[in-house]
């Protein structure tokens, strides 16, 4: 159940009147070189990864990619995502509802031709925690994305970036220039109140997990996917939040 909360579209710049020119390129090595999008976005983009679910398979016997999405490293060898990636819907028909299961779900992370396999070590109704394994003579040293909040007066101050791996070694790259506002999200089934905030421009597939960037780099957010027209947005201090409580209780297991 949504309440939304004061809607008001924040347009940064009068200048920007025309629609964002998204680069057409769709790989990593194309928009790492892309010089129209600024230099610290472009340096952000190894630190996301593209996050895979496998489940069992009973008719091949073996664990089969059935969710995929987006994350990005915030820790040594830590990579954050959006729960519903590696979740399992509870209800079929509007997958309203998710629970994790470390026992039966693997989670795989992909950047641009590597594969590691990674453990479920936290989670929330919100956000999913990874520990990453390095493979046999292929270590995970991506760094991680300095967090930063979300507020109303980033977005007059320039447009804020988004990349999405799609498929295996394919890249989408998205500007955004306009917040539509917060709204309050009251989760019926585990009784928790969540903010978010919305994005005039909708994202298609691949997107959700992938952090909102600013034109320095750092992340002021994490998408969660689209709402009719707009863009489901989580603000970064809710990560951080995250963070603190998982890392407390890692510690606090060893």
């Amino acid at each position: 159940m949504f309440l939304a909360l004061g809607f008001a579209v924040i347009n940064y710049s009068s200048s920007f009147a025309e629609e964002p020119k998204e680069p057409a390129e769709s790989n990593i090595p194309q928009l790492l070189s892309n010089e129209s999008i600024p230099a610290e976005v472009r340096a952000a983009l190894p630190s996301i990864t593209r996050v895979v679910a496998l489940r069992p398979n009973i008719i091949r016997n073996l664990f089969m990619p059935v969710k995929a999405g987006d994350g990005f490293v915030v820790g040594d060898h830590l990579v954050i995502t959006c729960t519903h990636i590696i979740a399992i819907a509870e209800g079929e028909a509007d997958h309203t509802s998710y629970y994790v299961d470390t026992h039966k779900t693997q989670v795989e992370i992909q950047y641009d031709d590597k594969k590691y396999e990674a453990d479920i070590v936290a989670y929330s109704p919100l956000f999913a925690l990874l520990k990453v394994k390095d493979n046999t003579g292929s270590k995970f040293d991506k760094k991680p994305l300095p967090l930063s909040p979300l507020n109303l007066n980033d977005f007059q101050q320039g447009p804020l970036f988004a990349f999405a791996f799609v498929a295996p070694g394919v890249v989408f790259f998205k500007e955004f220039r306009y917040f539509s506002g917060y709204f309050i999200d009251r989760d019926i089934n585990h009784g928790s109140v969540m903010e978010r905030g919305t994005l005039s421009e909708r994202i298609g597939d691949g997107y959700s997990g992938t952090p909102l960037l600013d034109s320095k780099g750092q992340c002021r957010g994490i998408l969660e996917g689209d709402y009719y027209e707009s863009t489901i947005l989580i603000p970064a201090d809710q990560i951080i939040e995250f963070l603190e409580k998982a890392r407390k209780g890692l510690s606090d297991k060893k």
